[in-house]
């Protein structure tokens, strides 16, 4: 009886150690963890598969990704291939208005989302960018103007700032306020003649046709070779012949 339990106990004893020693020497298999791909890879991944198929879709994920990586420039230019694939599609139009808000360009966001919306009449997003738009618009012009309001008080105003100051206005498609600016410079001034080529711009938007001849021939007068004053003349040749 004494041999059997000093066997059965041996053999417990070497059982456990055995154990031991294979737990020991057995690794437990590394988990790797797969980082997400970063921004640059995703933008590369999906210029690959433009390249392979330049398709709507894939513009438009390249948009979305240039986008979140606010490379509004190179997202605009992607959303306007998909817009050239089909101008029928009113993601691709909402996708420009947005792009155009960032970018501070109102007017073109303007456009692009009313385009959205008369392809879909019932697209939310595109409404939430469009009158985003119109009140981004609205503000941006009541700082222009009460920021221009102040330098335009200053009796000796330079010529430089007026013809700036017009540019803003005329931006904004404030003609009249821009003709305010720019009617301000003397005929003494070397800005002179640029400041009566940019008025007879903003009289030819307004339809004041007359008003545009007489400034472009003074502009002409003064640098008869200036090609935009040449171009302006051209323009007004046009928009008369409609007439």
């Amino acid at each position: 009886m004494g041999f059997w339990y000093f066997a059965d106990k041996s053999y417990l004893i070497i059982t456990t150690c055995l154990i031991s020693i294979i737990l020991g020497c057995t690794k437990t298999p590394e988990t790797k963890i797969t980082q997400p791909p970063t921004t640059d890879e995703k933008i590369k991944s999906i210029l690959n598969k433009v390249e392979l198929v330049p398709s709507f879709e894939n513009y438009i994920a390249l948009g979305l990704e240039y986008s979140a990586a606010k490379r509004s420039s190179e997202a605009l230019a992607a959303f306007e291939k998909a817009k050239n694939i089909n101008p029928e599609a009113p993601l691709s139009w909402n996708n420009i208005c947005n792009e155009y808000n960032v970018q501070k360009k109102y007017f073109e966001a303007i456009s692009s989302c009313e385009r959205a919306i008369k392809l879909e009449p019932n697209f939310v997003l595109a409404k939430n960018n469009l009158r985003h738009s119109q009140n981004m618009l609205a503000e941006y012009k009541k700082q222009v103007a009460e920021k221009n309001k102040m330098e335009l008080a200053a009796p000796n105003i330079e010529a430089s700032k007026l013809i700036a100051i017009g540019l803003e206005f005329y931006n904004l498609k404030d003609y009249e306020g821009a003709n305010a600016a720019w009617q301000r410079i003397k005929s003494t001034d070397k800005q002179y003649a640029i400041a009566q080529n940019n008025l007879a711009s903003s009289f030819i938007l307004l339809g004041q046709l007359s008003a545009a001849e007489k400034a472009i021939k003074i502009a002409l007068k003064l640098e008869p070779k200036n090609k935009l004053f040449l171009n302006n003349e051209k323009w007004l040749e046009q928009v008369k012949a409609k007439k």
